[in-house]
């Protein structure tokens, strides 16, 4: 399949992808089965990565309902401090989850 000429000198050509010029259809089942091979082939990478990003929300959010929990009449403050460091940990989670899906799509990329 031969590519177009641009019309302009600044107009882009779409070429089409290698399967399409094949004769390759597009399905739902390739694009799954695609997914779940490059996610098996790097599955200890990606889950250590979302155990990292995740882990200090999950220690953070466990800290802060057990200490509500023994607490009988938990001080204002206190909770006002936790609730603080609940926010803080949720923002710090947010920028570490963009790194994530950043790594995890260049993995999935490089795959």
């Amino acid at each position: 399949m031969a590519t177009p000429e641009p019309i302009l000198e600044t107009q882009l050509v779409a070429v089409p992808p290698r399967e399409v010029q094949l004769g390759r259809t597009f399905t739902a089942g390739a694009v799954v089965s695609k997914t779940l091979s490059a996610w098996w082939r790097h599955v200890l990478a990606f889950t250590a990565l979302s155990a990292l990003v995740y882990a200090p929300l999950a220690v953070t959010f466990g800290f802060f309902y057990a200490s509500l929990l023994w607490a009988r009449a938990p001080k204002p403050e206190d909770v006002a401090k936790l609730g603080i460091a609940v926010v803080g940990v949720w923002l710090l989670t947010i920028v570490l989850a963009v790194v994530q899906a950043g790594a995890v799509t260049y993995g999935t990329v490089r795959h």
